[in-house]
């Protein structure tokens, strides 16, 4: 018998330890090879995201008492809600097809567009009955920052054009905030993916929003930003990381404005955090980044650094 639970806002231990047994299992099936985080931490995970994250929930698949799937909802943009589903490979069978299929039929009524992430296609079957399309998949990467080449690092610093200024910044205020998402936005509508269907649009609060949470789960946030000669962001990337949680950090949205491109920028901006990284965190062991699978550049990019690839997440939508 499989059934669905929605987990309240401030779980008590009695909802938070089969979580956490579940957690466990899960990370050890999805990253076999990394050192395992500070479980203990999902209790703030769930807590900060109903405080702070518009629309979400979290819920959990039990089949006979024993949580085997957890399911986070959250709104990341107006209108667009994305679930996340993570699932026990050793318990994929038609009953918890069946359980998915009948509360997505009832979260598809509640929000025009829905995106679907997971890492396998198991529930392909079960997503094409719901009326969903397959979209993007998503590539996770990571790279153990002791391998990094220190040579290579200070080579791809160096050249930074005389026009161009760079700095970093922790808690970016509103007008960094407005420019940061103005140019996320432009980002994520132009990188390179197989299918568009999906746009983008991250506004001046959404972001400060997502800073909010970040420093509000115990994060810490470096932004490294890239600016032409009349102040005007062209370039961007940031890494986030919790040191009381785990000595992973993740590296996310890097990218320049196109006609700052093929000048060795994205090279400057992820060298120039691990740098940063080494000298002033010394404690952090691993960055994790993502980049969509048809993302050649980044690729390319991430694949000089010395990233290896951990495992694919396939993006389904649907759209009332």
């Amino acid at each position: 018998m499989h059934t669905i639970n929605k987990i309240p806002p401030n779980p008590s231990e009695e909802d938070l330890q089969p979580i956490i047994a579940f957690r466990k299992r899960f990370f050890a099936q999805a990253h076999p090879n990394d050192a395992p985080p500070n479980f203990e931490s999902w209790r703030t995970t769930i807590e900060q995201g109903y405080k702070n994250r518009r629309g979400f929930a979290f819920y959990t698949i039990l089949a006979d008492g024993q949580v085997i799937a957890n399911i986070r909802h959250v709104e990341r943009e107006p209108a667009k809600l994305t679930i996340t589903i993570d699932y026990d490979k050793e318990q994929e069978n038609t009953a918890l097809h069946q359980v998915l299929c009948k509360h997505l039929k009832e979260w598809k009524k509640n929000a025009p567009t829905i995106i679907i992430e997971s890492r396998t296609d198991f529930m392909a079957s079960v997503l094409e009955a719901c009326d969903f399309q397959k979209g993007n998949q998503a590539v996770f990467t990571s790279l153990q920052l002791a391998d990094l080449n220190p040579e290579m690092l200070d080579e791809w610093t160096q050249d930074l054009p005389a026009n161009l200024t760079c700095s970093f910044m922790g808690k970016p205020n509103e007008k960094e905030c407005a420019e940061i998402a103005e140019i996320m936005t432009f980002l994520l509508n132009d990188m390179e993916r197989e299918d568009k269907s999906l746009d983008y649009n991250v506004t001046r609060e959404d972001f400060s929003k997502m800073i909010q949470n970040i420093y509000d789960a115990g994060n810490t946030a470096q932004h490294l930003v890239l600016r032409n000669e009349q102040g005007k962001l062209i370039g961007k990337s940031v890494v986030i990381y919790n040191l009381e949680h785990s000595k992973v950090g993740f590296q996310k949205m890097t990218g320049t404005l196109p006609e700052y491109r093929r000048k060795g920028l994205a090279k400057f901006l992820k060298a120039k955090i691990y740098k940063y990284l080494l000298e002033h965190v010394p404690e952090l062991e691993t960055i994790k980044t993502d980049y969509f699978a048809d993302n050649y550049r980044i690729s390319t990019l991430n694949a000089q650094m010395g990233f290896k690839e951990d495992y694919k997440v396939q993006q389904w939508y649907f759209k009332n």
